[in-house]
């Protein structure tokens, strides 16, 4: 068993405060200088919530199924977490959306 000093306790005390910080406040970080992607079923989960949607200003012109739009956690109002690339909260106030709100968004494990 390893006995590590109090300046050495302290040290690894701050650095998890300092984690837990940088998670609740969304900094972008990276894992192993990898971008977060967003999950599979969760981007076609978006995608159906999309089609219930009239988005006549093209607010949600960044979703999409075509290649350099697979990236759904940088879609506009979409955030991700960053530690598990899940879906946490669409945030479309103010964007003049309206439709029907899509059942399968139950279906977002992580979602606020």
């Amino acid at each position: 068993m390893m006995v590590l000093g109090r300046g050495t306790s302290l040290l690894v005390f701050l650095i998890v405060i300092l984690l837990q910080i940088r998670s609740a406040v969304g900094l972008n970080f990276t894992a192993g200088g990898h971008e977060v992607r967003c999950i599979e079923r969760e981007r076609q989960v978006l995608l159906s919530f999309r089609r219930g949607l009239v988005d006549d200003y093209g607010v949600l012109s960044s979703w999409g199924s075509e290649q350099e739009k697979r990236g759904c956690c940088k879609w506009r109002g979409v955030q991700c977490s960053k530690a598990t690339g899940r879906v946490i909260e669409l945030i479309l106030q103010d964007c003049s959306l309206r439709g029907k709100l899509c059942p399968f968004l139950f279906e977002l494990q992580s979602f606020r």
